[in-house]
């Protein structure tokens, strides 16, 4: 039985526990619920790298189901006040086989790798106007007065997370992909050691 565990936050005193049992996918909740999926009634899965601020090395996985609903579930575990614990080394090994069972199971399954149309070219639309309204600020700066130490330190920030942004904008541009050959840089990458 493959099984990965995380905590998603705060408010939950123990972990949440998604397990694969025979031709079932359940999830026992950390409130001590417990949900039943058959394999078979998975529509879709998709993979995503969805990095926050204090988890830029955040990837989801999203398994929905006929009846509409979706599991989401990620590789971030609250481990206490801004403290992540990156679980990759359970997670992937856990998403591999569950989408391996759904390709035997579902064979009419898809897969997609990266956020959804909507949500990507919402957020590229917020990130062109972000940017913008910054370019905006710089050129309305006086060009003969020096720079101040706030500049100095908000551009430090922007070059900072450019390269998490330029990440992103790669890895959630939305396809679609056979589900018995998804690549391997859809998954966190996970030490040979671990």
């Amino acid at each position: 039985m493959t099984t990965y565990r995380k905590r998603e936050n705060f408010f939950e005193a123990a972990e949440d526990v998604w397990s694969v049992e025979g031709d079932s996918l359940v999830h026992k909740r950390a409130d001590g619920t417990v949900a039943r999926r058959q394999l078979s009634e998975v529509t879709s899965v998709r993979l995503r790298y969805a990095p926050t601020n204090a988890k830029t090395w955040r990837y989801a996985f999203e398994i929905r189901f006929k009846a509409g609903h979706a599991w989401h579930i990620d590789n971030g575990h609250f481990a206490g006040i801004a403290n992540f614990e990156d679980r990759s080394a359970t997670f992937v090994p856990f998403v591999r086989e569950v989408i391996q069972l759904v390709s035997q199971h579902a064979p009419q399954a898809r897969a997609f790798l990266g956020s959804s149309w909507t949500s990507y070219l919402l957020q590229v639309g917020f990130l062109v106007i972000a940017f913008s309204a910054l370019a905006g600020v710089f050129l309305m700066l006086p060009i003969g007065a020096g720079i101040s130490g706030m500049v100095v330190v908000k551009l430090a920030i922007i070059a900072f997370f450019l390269p998490v942004v330029l990440k992103w904008a790669r890895r959630a541009l939305p396809q679609g992909v056979p589900i018995n050959a998804i690549p391997d840089d859809a998954h966190p990458p996970v030490d040979a050691g671990s």
